[in-house]
């Protein structure tokens, strides 16, 4: 039996706009929108890389990074909090633990390695604009003094999670065997 989907196709966006759960309605340029749709990209790079990760735990980590940033993205687009703090000091030891995992990082590394690795740099580079973007909205929302997201470790939260993408990228480098590639200034072997 196939499954209906209703309310997909609704045409209310077709005007340039869309509504947040709370109602308000906002233009798709909108800071606020531009910031659910960034983390909307990030919760689907890290699906993307699920599929190539299949080491227990990580995928645990993974999965409950997935819906932390869904409940972010409840709190940009409605007018309350999911939580009163996002999971900071649990990124800090999930960074320790997946330190763990590799050996000592003697320079820059390029992002690349491992399939697995390449997608988690990608998490990381994608995480790092939504910071920017969290940032950027939360200085317009302060000179616009309109109802916004304040929650204070959103942007710390964001902040550690790039962090822990890199470390996550490195450890499963390392876990599927391949070396991380080092910056060079001005590489003689190219």
């Amino acid at each position: 039996m196939k499954k209906q989907l209703t309310g997909i196709v609704t045409k209310d966006g077709d005007d340039g706009t869309s509504v947040l759960r709370s109602g308000q309605r906002l233009k798709k340029n909108n800071i606020a929108i531009t910031v659910l749709g960034e983390l909307d990209e990030l919760n689907s790079f890290i699906g993307l890389l699920l599929s190539e990760v299949w080491v227990s735990e990580i995928r645990k980590m993974l999965l409950r990074v997935q819906h932390e940033l869904f409940d972010l993205g409840i709190e940009f687009s409605s007018s309350f909090e999911v939580s009163e703090k996002f999971a900071v000091e649990r990124l800090e030891a999930e960074i320790k633990i997946l330190d763990s995992m590799f050996p000592e990082i003697k320079g820059f590394v390029l992002p690349g390695g491992s399939r697995a690795g390449g997608l988690a740099h990608v998490c990381r580079a994608v995480c790092r604009r939504v910071e920017r973007t969290i940032v950027q909205y939360h200085a317009e929302q302060g000179v616009h003094a309109e109802q916004g997201v304040s929650n204070p470790t959103i942007k710390p939260y964001i902040n550690r999670l790039s962090d822990w993408f890199f470390v996550l990228a490195c450890a499963l480098n390392s876990k599927t065997g391949v070396s991380e590639i080092y910056w060079t200034k001005s590489p003689t072997w190219l």
